[in-house]
């Protein structure tokens, strides 16, 4: 559901605003409006210290500290000295990093030639004769070298040979091969200057954890000073001063149920106040409370849009649909299983606290998986028919009954949609406005009956024409009789369309068909393996390790994405979803804050 607003205009004497402000962000509850992208100068300047601030703490995160010691901050502490060392300490590292690794060039460039004494080519050079180094594949190496200079190989490595060609000043040397110009610093200078580099890098790695232990709390401390200060200021800059500058007017959105300690706020700093029930012309901001079952589907509504403050919050409705469509499209029993053995383990580590919601998420995923594999007879990608059940073969859903049944789950969640759609017009707009969502259901379930189940064709041949007259006379009530029933009668091409919608759902059934087939392709690979002499086991286990576990992701990735295809375009559609709704962003500088 969505949380109901109360909308409140403050009028704040500017001597009062800062102690106000400071008690409505420790309330955490006061949305405030009129949001602003332009930033001014001080909510500028505190971007650039909190970037600063983040930015070391990363880098003292990088280098080894994952926590820091909580110490006293002494008197006259701030924090640019501390970020200006850390800056100079970074931009060392970084000096240092890039020589390492143009030193670990020169020296893999040496590594070769090591045998080549330099101070002999140069005697040679003196004497007239010129040292060519080569490189080229040891296939590429041909004897008519060696004819026609003189050539001595260095060394192999791999599938590359090394060789030395000698000849004199300027002889053009005719061979295809890449040439190779040594580094002009020696090997043993390059390997000392390495082992230098690394000793000063672990040197300046050790200062940063120093400091780190020393300062990264003060550091944490004083971001979540500049934060709070910037949600004062930002509030500052939403405001509106008036009364030659005596007052400060703002104006936002606090949850009704919140409206008792907003209250107490405004009267003990005296605040001028007017409230009112909050309307959707007021564009007020949307947060959304559900229970504990469809809170864990809120990212996913989120991931879309948020419904705008006048409609209904489609989370629950399309909640349990989601889970049972994800379960269908990986569709695997042991997959299921081991999707939530593995999420509850997590779970259980204490490890993602952060995370539990999505870990038990993936847990209802993984037993929707398990339930939908049981009733298909699909384990580890092998289909019922190939395992011995014998007369319980027919407790398990065929591939027909599959494909129809995805069909089926379409047609329900559409008419569940258009009920959805015309309930929330009944209550927004009136009974008439609902008609139409009625008359598509009643057109739907008509020829249902009229094509596939006969039960009572006459009757529902009269269903049917009620349907469509409810569809074409009140498609618009709000417009003139002729624009309506116009607006009815174009309306009834939607027909196509909601084929369209059902035939959308055939994927359902395709997805778990494919990863069952390539989970069976998996087993018969590593099967054909176990026929190896000696290691037949390991790469069985390896095959089925790795295939399974690719296969897995892949069809969990499907398994979630078409899902969300079908809420968001066919349930969406069906259920009338406008969104647009802006998320709920109180004033908050409490060190916990609202999602």
């Amino acid at each position: 559901m969505i949380v109901p607003m109360t909308k409140y205009s403050l009028l704040i004497f500017h001597k009062n605003v800062e102690d106000a402000l400071l008690d409505l962000g420790k309330l955490g509850a006061f949305h405030v409006k009129r949001e602003l992208d332009t930033q001014n100068e001080d909510m500028q300047a505190l971007n650039q210290k909190m970037l600063r601030i983040e930015k070391a703490l990363d880098l003292l995160s990088e280098h080894g500290n994952a926590s820091f010691t909580i110490v006293p901050t002494p008197d006259g502490w701030t924090e640019d000295l501390v970020l200006t060392q850390l800056e100079e300490i970074e931009k060392t590292l970084e000096d240092f990093a890039l020589q390492l690794s143009q030193t670990e060039k020169d020296i893999a460039v040496w590594q070769p030639w090591k045998t080549v004494n330099r101070q002999r080519l140069l005697k040679l050079s003196e004497r007239g004769l010129k040292g060519h180094l080569f490189k080229t594949r040891a296939d590429a190496l041909k004897k008519s070298w060696k004819r026609q200079h003189i050539l001595e190989v260095i060394g192999k490595e791999g599938e590359f040979v090394y060789f030395l060609v000698l000849t004199r000043e300027n002889e053009p040397v005719e061979i295809s091969a890449q040439e190779i110009e040594l580094p002009a610093t020696e090997l043993k200078e390059l390997l000392n200057k390495r082992n230098t580099l690394k000793a000063e890098m672990r040197s300046a790695t050790d200062t940063l954890r120093e400091i780190g232990q020393e300062e990264g709390h003060r550091l944490q401390s004083q971001l979540r000073i500049f934060q709070r200060l910037l949600e004062v200021t930002s509030v500052h800059h939403r405001s509106e001063l008036i009364c030659e500058d005596k007052l400060v007017l703002l104006e936002g959105f606090v949850p009704t149920s919140a409206k008792e300690e907003m209250d107490t706020v405004i009267k003990e700093h005296q605040i001028f106040s007017d409230e009112a029930t909050s309307e959707v012309t007021d564009q007020p901001p949307v947060l959304l409370k559900n229970n504990a079952f469809s809170k864990l589907f809120e990212p996913i509504t989120r991931m879309f849009a948020l419904p705008n403050y006048g409609e209904m919050d489609l989370t629950p409705f399309f909640a349990p649909f989601f889970l049972l469509f994800f379960g269908f499209c990986l569709g695997d029993a042991i997959y299921g299983l081991l999707m939530f053995l593995v999420a509850t383990v997590l779970k259980v580590l204490g490890k993602f606290s952060a995370h539990r919601a999505i870990l038990s998420l993936v847990q209802l995923f993984g037993l929707a998986t398990l339930v939908v594999g049981v009733i298909t007879g699909t384990f580890f990608g092998v289909y019922h028919d190939g395992l011995e059940f014998g007369r319980f073969h027919s407790m398990f859903l065929d591939q027909q009954q599959l494909f129809y049944l995805s069909m089926v789950l379409g047609l329900v969640q559409i008419i569940f949609g258009l009920l959805v759609q015309a309930y929330g017009k009944f209550t927004r707009l009136g009974f008439l406005h609902g008609l139409p969502q009625i008359g598509w259901i009643l057109i739907i379930l008509g020829l249902i009956d009229i094509n596939i189940s006969e039960l009572m064709p006459v009757v529902s041949k009269f269903i049917a024409y009620a349907g469509v007259s409810f569809v074409v006379l009140f498609a618009d009530p709000s417009a003139g009789p002729l624009k309506s029933i116009g607006t009815g009668i174009w309306g009834l091409y939607g027909i196509t369309g909601l084929f369209g919608d059902v035939l959308s759902y055939i994927r359902l059934f395709a997805l778990g068909v494919s990863s069952g087939i390539l989970g069976l392709v998996v087993n018969s690979m590593a099967v054909e393996l176990l026929d190896v002499s000696y290691i037949g086991w390991l790469l069985f286990l390896v095959v089925m390790l790795l295939g399974h576990g690719l296969n897995i992701c892949i069809a969990s990735l499907g398994a979630f994405v078409h899902p969300l295809r079908l809420t968001f375009v066919e349930f969406y559609k069906n259920a009338g979803f406008e969104g647009g709704g802006k998320p709920y962003r109180p004033f908050d500088i409490t060190t916990e804050k609202h999602t």
